[in-house]
């Protein structure tokens, strides 16, 4: 007679216990999830506590989802990339204007002039669609900014009457953002970690080498300015230009750190409205300078009247730089938008190599280039 199988009994009957259900967690569901990961919910190592899991917990949203991950910032697209090498280009061609014209002493008054007068349009568009009047504090911003700025112009154009666009430039465009970081540092309480204090040395240590570093060879006649450059024919004359490029840096760091300021105040100023009554008191403050000097006259007005239309240009060409870099601070981050403006240092030793026959050696582009290189890391 054959063996009928017995039938199994469950694995508690076995040890003479009654298989009843649980009521109560057993140790290892409170287990960690990395530990106890398949066996939640009284599941078997075999996965049962995965499907369990699976079947109890509610779906998570693909909303939840999305808003649960890290935000990272975006990064610099291509789009801006070109646009702020665009503004760096454009910088860079309205400073040769200002190198062309060198000897005009009414040259920073009619470039100022026509900055004015480009940002008038983008103004009355600003003012038809209902753009709120500047606070008082913001006006005196405005004011402030203005009259640094004066420093600025009459320092870059006395710095290209005695001396190189590939001195001038890279000195007053690299010291400018070292200089905005140490003023931040004393008036904003603003700290510097030590990469930018290793960016801060490699500025200062190319722009030192820029400025020590004695010419090779006098430049020759300037094609596009008609005179004969006569800043390498004597360290004297290069100290001047050295000393009105870091003048003009310290005016860019102060105007920077005021527009900042007008910019991040409560009443949310217009930042086209701001910028026309800043270049408005730029403006008037040339004025007065030139009216006190006796320079701005009539007959001066006569003189410089063929050159508007040029000046014009070159009013066009600074606003729409920095009309650039707006655009381009809305498709990625500021700080390498603001360190890719800065290269246009190597843009103005080739424009003074080629446009104007400086005679720019190995030493003067390694020096711009440190410069470049400290700046980039700065931002």
């Amino acid at each position: 007679m054959p063996c009928e199988p017995r039938a199994r009994a469950p694995p508690l009957a076995r040890r003479g216990k009654e298989a009843t259900p649980r009521s109560e967690p057993r140790p290892w569901d409170r287990l960690p999830e990395k530990n106890g990961k398949r066996r939640a919910l009284g599941g078997d190592r075999r996965g049962g506590g995965r499907r369990a899991l699976a079947g109890t917990m509610p779906p998570f949203p693909a909303a939840d989802r999305r808003a649960a991950l890290p935000r990272i910032a975006p990064p610099v697209t291509f789009t801006a990339f070109g646009l702020v090498l665009l503004s760096a280009a454009l910088h860079v061609a309205w400073n040769t204007l200002a190198r062309a014209k060198r000897d005009e002493p009414l040259l920073s008054w009619l470039l100022a002039t026509a900055g004015a007068v480009v940002l008038v349009p983008p103004f009355v568009v600003r003012w038809l669609q209902g753009a709120a009047p500047l606070a008082r504090e913001v006006v005196g911003f405005a004011a402030l900014s203005g009259a640094v700025e004066t420093v600025a112009f009459l320092a870059l154009t006395a710095g290209y009457r005695t001396s190189d666009l590939s001195l001038i430039y890279p000195l007053s465009r690299g010291l400018a953002p070292v200089l905005a970081a140490a003023a931040g540092t004393f008036v904003a309480s603003e700290r510097i970690a030590g990469g930018e204090l290793l960016a801060v040395a490699v500025v200062l240590a190319g722009a030192t080498w820029l400025a020590f570093m004695s010419p090779s060879a006098p430049t020759r006649a300037s094609p596009a300015s008609g005179a004969t450059s006569s800043s390498t024919t004597s360290s004297a004359l290069r100290w001047r230009g050295v000393g009105f490029a870091a003048l003009c840096a310290c005016g860019v760091a102060g105007y920077h750190l005021s527009d900042r300021a007008a910019l991040h105040h409560a009443s949310q100023p217009d930042t086209w409205c701001y910028f026309l009554v800043m270049q408005l008191f730029l403006v008037g403050f040339m004025s007065l300078w030139l009216l006190v000097r006796r320079e701005l006259t009539l007959v001066a007005l006569r003189r410089v009247v063929p050159l508007v239309p040029r000046m014009l240009l070159g009013g066009a060409l600074m606003q729409s730089g920095y009309w650039l870099v707006l655009l381009a601070l809305k498709q990625g981050a500021s700080s390498l938008v603001v360190a890719t403006r800065n290269l246009g240092i190597p843009m103005s030793l080739a424009v003074g190599t080629l446009l104007f026959h400086e005679r720019v050696d190995a030493p003067r582009w390694c020096a711009a280039l440190l410069i470049t290189a400290g700046v980039l890391l700065l931002a």
